[in-house]
């Protein structure tokens, strides 16, 4: 049975207490959350504060009579509504609930904006038919890793970058090489001189690239631009960088290693792209 109030939202009675956080001590601060649902949708949105069960009793009560309502937190957009947030490595991750709670997906980034903006994304994925749904973060040596899953858990694609929310663009972007027809799923990074090196692992290991660049997030952009070499007939595969007068020398290794492209630049990135540029 459902209580009709304001808004056409309904209130699920059943959950009203569920929540309640209490230790049988009237003194202790006690909260609950209200389970709602709009034409169909449900939620979960509603969450109240009070002192011991008496002060939870008294807010479901102005729940039930209609003078409190859903909480801006449950935004229901089209078929789906927010489904809450919470903090992890490096930053913040959010959560989106679609199709009557069937269809879960998640989304990471520095800030809260950023990780509504992936989870968003992540969302956008799946209906394109790419059908991604989560991501989780750790951090790495220069900044932090995400995890994106797919099909169920079955396609798995990290990214790094400086930031969370870097990393999580640049997972993206690994899982889109697969429109190319090369399937590139795992990044890792290291240490080197000047700033950091990217490799990303394609065709099940097989193939293997290595990028570097001052910045993590820059070292990621630079193996991506190595691979698509790679692709278009360059045939590269790694870069190292060393210190010289002036700045960083980088070297990149094509055709198995028989030739070495080198570039140099105040920064290792510059270095990098000059060395790309040298290649014919």
């Amino acid at each position: 049975m459902s209580n009709r109030i304001a808004g056409r939202v309904r209130l699920r009675p059943r959950h009203l207490l569920a929540g309640v956080r209490a230790a049988g001590v009237a003194d202790r601060l006690a909260s609950f959350r209200v389970g709602w649902s709009r034409d169909g949708v449900e939620g979960d949105g509603m969450r109240f504060v009070g002192f011991g069960r008496v002060g939870a009793v008294v807010a479901a009560v102005l729940v039930m009579a209609g003078v409190l309502a859903p909480s801006a937190g449950a935004t229901q957009t089209d078929t789906c509504w927010s489904g809450g947030n919470g903090l992890v490595v490096g930053g913040y991750v959010a959560y989106l609930s679609c199709d009557g709670g069937s269809l879960t997906f998640s989304g990471v980034g520095t800030t809260l904006a950023d990780a509504e903006s992936e989870v968003q994304a992540t969302r956008a994925m799946y209906l394109a038919g790419q059908y991604c749904s989560s991501s989780t973060s750790s951090a790495v040596v220069g900044g932090y890793s995400v995890r994106l899953a797919c099909n169920s858990g079955s396609a798995v694609f990290t990214g790094v970058g400086t930031t969370l929310t870097d990393a999580s663009r640049e997972v993206r972007a690994v899982q889109a090489i697969q429109a190319t027809g090369q399937h590139c799923s795992s990044s890792t990074s290291s240490a080197v001189v000047g700033g950091y090196s990217v490799s990303l692992a394609c065709d099940g290991g097989s193939a293997v690239f290595t990028g570097v660049g001052t910045t993590l997030t820059e070292a990621s952009g630079e193996v991506r631009a190595v691979r698509a070499m790679y692709a278009a007939g360059k045939y590269c595969t790694s870069s190292t960088s060393s210190a010289v007068s002036g700045g960083y020398e980088v070297s990149l290794a094509c055709n198995g290693g028989s030739l070495h492209y080198r570039g140099r630049g105040a920064t290792v990135t510059l270095a990098s792209r000059a060395a790309r540029a040298a290649v014919v």
